[in-house]
């Protein structure tokens, strides 16, 4: 079986995307596996180690030089690059291909995923996941949503439906016409313009960080505990979005040993755990919470 995947990155993400890749082929080595890695735009170095792996997995990685200037109307914003709108050109692509799925940099893939392309996508633009704040009531007002929030960091997409609907100017247009609402802006426009057009996925799909580390603080309806809790006992892709990613020391998702398992696989990626922040951050952070132990014993006396 043939299994297409897609990713999109720039110079600053081509360690997390090997990483991502590295996890693919090890857990998808009986199927022919065909990554797709658009980017603006990157170093010759950074090529030679895309070529270098899908030699090492006798595997297909295939970089695509996207033109940005088709997005320079578009919303961009500190972590939100516009290389994350480069997978909107995936139907014309591969304009071959049926499927596709499309994954973050900070996803790590720990299942064969033969299963999931088999699934029926018949009149659906997508196969997604919920997002962990999917019942945020604000975010479906700001929208103008009835459906559930879903992430947008793994999708499996129906390229055949998405050419024939024009899903992709009618989201452009819709980031385009309303900026200001676009908080989240490809992820925003890709669940106003989607919405009824999708297939909600088990959470093992996309098992994202807030429910493993911080599921107190979600906005996530406590009827789903059930469902979740039977995804947690073995996902097949682990999502790592939050600011504290796998490759920071200050990572406290419990798959993070299991990823640097695949980020250490290989010398020529050039991995390296680091800390976040600063010793000066530290510092300020424990004298913040000095003040607020000494604040306390005040108070009680």
């Amino acid at each position: 079986m043939k299994l297409q995947f897609a990713l999109c990155t720039d110079e600053n993400f081509v360690i997390p995307a090997l990483v991502s890749i590295v996890s693919i082929f090890e857990n998808n080595m009986k199927d022919e596996c065909v990554v797709t890695v658009l980017t603006e735009g990157v170093s010759e170095s950074a090529m030679a180690k895309f070529d270098t792996l899908a030699t090492k997995y006798n595997q297909k990685i295939n970089v695509v030089r996207i033109d940005p200037s088709r997005f320079q109307n578009m919303v961009t914003r500190g972590r939100y690059p516009v290389s994350m709108y480069f997978r909107f050109l995936l139907p014309e692509i591969l304009p071959t291909v049926g499927k596709v799925l499309y994954i973050d940099c900070d996803v790590m893939v720990r299942k064969s995923l033969a299963h999931l392309f088999s699934l029926p996508l018949d009149g659906k633009a997508c196969g997604v996941v919920v997002d962990q704040q999917c019942d945020d009531v604000q975010i479906q007002n700001r929208l103008r949503i009835k459906s559930p929030y879903f992430n947008s960091g793994v999708m499996l997409m129906n390229l055949d439906e998405w050419r024939i609907q024009d899903y992709t100017n009618k989201i452009v247009d819709f980031i385009e016409s309303n900026p200001s609402i676009c908080i989240f802006p490809d992820q925003d426009a890709l669940n106003s313009v989607l919405e009824s057009k999708v297939d909600y996925l088990d959470y093992g799909y996309n098992l994202q960080e807030m429910w493993l580390t911080m599921l107190d603080y979600t906005r996530f309806h406590y009827s789903r505990y059930e469902e979740l809790e039977k995804a947690k006992t073995d996902p097949a892709i682990i999502h790592f979005c939050v600011s504290e990613k796998p490759w920071y020391k200050e990572c406290r998702n419990p798959y993070k040993e299991e990823y640097l398992k695949y980020a250490s696989k290989h010398d020529f990626i050039g991995f390296d755990e680091r800390c976040r922040y600063s010793r000066f951050y530290y510092r300020i952070e424990a004298e913040i919470q000095r003040l607020k132990r000494w604040q306390k014993r005040f108070v009680r006396k």
